[in-house]
């Protein structure tokens, strides 16, 4: 009787062990019986992400995309926007800028704080109107980035130490940058620009010694405006608009991409 007493106990423990060891492989296995349906499907979504494969990285293509913003503001509001360039390094990686400068046209790398003085500019502009374009192009070929539009010039003149030329005369004309991009060790990428501009009888004006240079980190903005010395500028035909009587200001914002670049 005794030696019956002490059998039942133990093959109580060893049927509960069992049941245990069962309901944990079951778990693993399925779905466990005794979690809630609000916990079985966060595991089992926690088991699909585990399971799931890693994503390659992006191929590089070779390609570089420009995300260029451009920003159109009346001349009042310019004073504004001139705060903004206070944060542009306008020597930072830039070569051959010295005769585009000349002739009234500015080229900089951004810097810190720059987003935001420029974001506090347009927030007090009532006159701004933003466009935001994508040019993508093969490294080390060229893409056009519009700028001015229906501008009308009595007289431009390109101006170099020797000398000045009259480039264009009583005409209304399409101002554009000639971009090309060439992708850097280090994901670096060097951007050359120049002028092109097409007057409305169709001839051509492409400035392409008056070249800049500029080396930028992917992601980087490079900043492009005008500093209107004088009424005759290329700078001021490069980035004037005007809109119904209304003469405006024109600044690019030029992001360049490497695609497949982290």
């Amino acid at each position: 009787m005794n030696r019956v007493l002490w059998i039942v106990p133990l093959l109580l423990l060893a049927a509960a062990g069992c049941f245990s060891e069962g309901r944990r492989e079951y778990g693993a296995a399925g779905r466990d019986p005794f979690a809630s349906d609000a916990e079985w499907m966060r595991r089992a979504d926690q088991s699909a992400t585990d399971q799931m494969p890693a994503q390659p990285p992006a191929e590089r293509t070779g390609n570089v995309t420009m995300v260029v913003e451009r920003i159109a503001v009346s001349q009042q509001d310019q004073l504004d926007l001139e705060a903004a360039w206070r944060y542009v390094d306008e020597h930072l990686g830039a070569a051959g800028g010295q005769l585009a400068r000349r002739n009234g046209v500015r080229v900089g790398v951004a810097t810190g704080g720059f987003q935001g003085a420029l974001q506090a500019a347009l927030n007090n502009s009532r006159s701004r109107e933003i466009q935001k374009t994508f040019v993508t192009v093969l490294s080390g070929a060229a893409g056009m980035i519009r700028a001015g539009q229906n501008t009308y010039v009595e007289a431009l003149r390109y101006r170099t130490p020797l000398g000045q030329t009259v480039l264009l005369e009583r005409t209304f004309v399409g101002a554009s940058l000639v971009a090309e991009p060439t992708i850097l060790p280090g994901d670096r990428i060097r951007v050359n620009l120049h002028p092109r501009f097409t007057a409305s009888d169709g001839r051509v004006v492409d400035l392409a010694e008056m070249s800049t240079e500029v080396v930028v980190a992917h992601g980087q903005p490079m900043v492009i405006g005008g500093l209107d010395q004088s009424s005759d500028d290329v700078g001021l035909a490069l980035f004037s608009w005007r809109r119904e009587r209304e003469s405006r200001k024109v600044t690019l914002i030029v992001t360049p991409y490497i695609q497949g670049a982290p």
